[in-house]
């Protein structure tokens, strides 16, 4: 199991569990889509970061640890 930490434009904190055998079928507009159900953030206007990249520079779920904390922001219009 490999669990990935969201935090909210507000510092709210929660887990995204991901089954260790489904990393590689998961994307991140799976992700956002969790987001938007969790947070009501619409996926169009959701940033995500980690470690200060956009996550669309990262080339998928795999290559991030377990307890990686990812920042959700909105996109400026």
């Amino acid at each position: 199991m490999k669990s990935l930490y969201f935090r909210s434009p507000s510092s709210q904190l929660f887990t995204y569990d991901l089954a260790t055998d489904k990393v590689q079928e998961q994307s991140f507009e799976d992700v956002k889509e969790q987001i938007f159900d969790f947070l009501g953030i619409p996926v169009q206007e959701q940033a995500l970061f980690y470690n200060g990249r956009l996550i669309h520079d990262i080339s998928g779920l795999e290559t991030l640890y377990s307890g990686s904390i990812i920042d959700v922001n909105l996109r400026l219009q």
